[in-house]
């Protein structure tokens, strides 16, 4: 899990396809869409997912300026491709992911 955004720059430079879930220990939600991102990015081999504490990593969640969580960061050969903040309905889940999975084609 990286704590600084010098260390996520190595890692979305690394990456083809990687989804960045930023969350806090003490949200309910956050809590509540993780399995669903697990589940949806975890078992694609093509995508690397990331869960990152806003609270253990201010500096990332200042630096993208991420307000709100839960959030979620699709990036696609390094640049930010997709967003999606608070609830996040199973279907903008799945939008998110394929209009990324297609870009990359």
């Amino acid at each position: 899990m990286p704590t600084t955004i010098a260390a996520l720059a190595v890692l979305r430079r690394d990456h083809e396809r990687l989804a960045l879930y930023v969350s806090r220990d003490s949200c309910g939600p956050c809590h509540a869409v993780w399995p669903r991102v697990q589940a949806l990015f975890g078992g694609d081999p093509a995508w690397t997912l990331l869960r990152v504490d806003a609270a253990a990593a201010p500096e990332i969640a200042g630096q993208l300026l991420l307000f709100s969580v839960p959030a979620l960061v699709l990036y696609l050969y390094g640049q930010e491709a997709s967003r999606l903040v608070r609830m996040i309905p199973q279907a903008e889940l799945e939008a998110a992911k394929a209009r990324v999975d297609r870009l990359a084609e």
